[in-house]
């Protein structure tokens, strides 16, 4: 497929009609593509695109030729712009060329002779970010070193080979979706695309870039290993790659985003619902520079978790993987990573009985309460200690005795232990013990008298 820039032509003279045809026009070489930044949504299909280019312009009337066969950008979204001499040079207006799908022509009436700075912006569908990560925990799970990367997916049907990269994250409420656009042309021009937030937002940051020191933006451009920083725009999040990056159509292009200079503090939780027998293994953390990590969300993504089994040669043992949703700052990372086989569990209903019988007018049961008494046993053969979780949960009226905690809401109470390496942690019995039925005090069940006798003969 050919490249866009190969097909930015100033002064195509046989698309143009015959009405505009009094002023003359100069043929120029094609510009190259200087900068060119991508923001990239992940909440939906949409990636905004700002390509900056310097035009040689000619006094009078200029045209200029775009075409995008075979991508996904979205027709309605094209944008021209001069950057650096918007008082002397005016777009008039863009032309759809008849029997030309997938082109246009903008006409531009210039005061000057010579270079111009010009932005073309435009939506494009097909272009997706996503995130991974990678923890591994030292021998005592104590503490834990984190990397976390983004991966970019180019199926927009355009190269790029040199761009600048964020990825937004946040949600977005579109009017319509840019593939549905951009794969129906002749709908396309007569339905507008409401994103003029998004492409000020883009230029706001391609602003603050320009306002940077020179000498700390050209060592950004020439680092080695692109680095991901994080920051707050409105609404959004924004992760900024650094450097120049190159986003092949077809490819995926991955950027470490987030990597702890020192390990941070890890919490290990064995969580056991009520009579189940499974300890369930969860890492917590919060996301917070006291645990070195940067300020900014962890979006969403697949944790690959590890610990390592020996502090010299930092052999590796694979623990598992986990999807985590979408983590605020200062807010906790919980990663569930599934039932430890090292922790034995063994819960018991030993006795289940009822009591406070209450009776209507008719004498049925109409309120009761019913009581169950519990063992809980758990052993731990791992040979480091750990922390346990125990959630007691049931519902409607209900009262727990025996069993130290506390309750956390209407349906749920837990109990948390701390249990040695080769201990046994016993709870109970304990008793719950629930209303069923009208909330009255109960009362002594109406007296049934027998029937009178019938004497046989009277």
């Amino acid at each position: 497929m050919r490249s866009l820039r190969s097909l930015l032509l100033l002064a195509l003279l046989i698309v143009v009609p015959a009405s505009v045809l009094h002023a003359a026009v100069g043929l120029v070489t094609v510009p190259e593509r200087e900068v060119v930044r991508m923001t990239i949504y992940n909440a939906v299909d949409l990636t905004l695109v700002q390509e900056s280019r310097t035009l040689i312009l000619k006094k009078g009337l200029n045209r200029i030729q775009y075409q995008w066969a075979g991508t996904l950008i979205d027709a309605t979204s094209l944008e021209l712009r001069c950057l650096d001499q918007a008082a002397k040079v005016e777009v008039l207006d863009m032309i759809y060329p008849p029997n030309a799908p997938a082109t246009l022509v903008w006409q531009i009436e210039s005061q000057i002779e010579g270079p111009a700075k010009f932005e073309i912006s435009y939506f494009t569908s097909g272009l997706t970010w996503g995130a991974d990560y990678v923890l591994r925990a030292a021998p005592d799970e104590q503490t834990a070193e984190l990397e976390g990367w983004v991966s970019v997916t180019n199926g927009s049907g355009e190269n790029y080979p040199k761009v600048e990269v964020r990825l937004v994250v946040g949600s977005i409420n579109l009017v319509e979706q840019i593939r549905d656009l951009a794969t129906n042309q002749l709908r396309e021009r007569a339905r507008p695309v409401r994103k003029e937030e998004m492409k000020k937002a883009g230029r706001n940051l391609m602003a603050a870039d320009a306002a940077a020191p020179a000498a700390a933006f050209a060592r950004e451009m020439m680092a080695d290993k692109p680095e991901v920083v994080s920051a707050r725009l409105g609404d959004y999040h924004i992760f900024s790659v650094s450097g120049v990056q190159q986003v092949t159509n077809g490819a995926t292009t991955r950027f470490q985003a987030i990597t702890t200079k020192e390990p941070m503090k890890l919490e290990v939780l064995y969580r056991v619902g009520f009579l189940s027998d499974q300890a369930l293994k969860l890492y917590r953390f919060i996301n917070d520079k006291e645990h070195n990590l940067p300020d900014g969300p962890l979006p969403e993504g697949l944790w690959h978790v590890f610990r390592v089994t020996d502090a010299k040669t930092r052999a590796l043992s694979y623990s598992g993987s986990t999807g985590n949703i979408y983590v605020p700052p200062t807010q906790k990372v919980e990663l569930n990573l599934g039932v430890d086989p090292a922790i034995a569990v063994k819960q018991v209903h030993e006795w289940h009985g009822e009591t406070n019988h209450h009776y209507d007018n008719n004498g049925r049961v109409d309120a009761f309460t019913t009581h169950g008494r519990y063992r809980f046993r758990l052993v731990n053969t791992a040979k480091i200690p750990v922390s346990v979780e125990y959630l007691v949960s049931a519902g409607g009226d209900w009262t727990i005795e025996g069993l130290v905690g506390e309750r956390r809401d209407q349906s749920t109470y837990r109990h948390q232990a701390q249990v040695a390496a080769g201990a046994v942690l016993e709870l109970g019995p304990f008793t719950i013990s629930t209303r069923m039925g009208e909330k009255i005090p109960p009362v002594k069940p109406p007296e049934i008298k027998p029937l009178p006798k019938i004497q046989v003969g009277q």
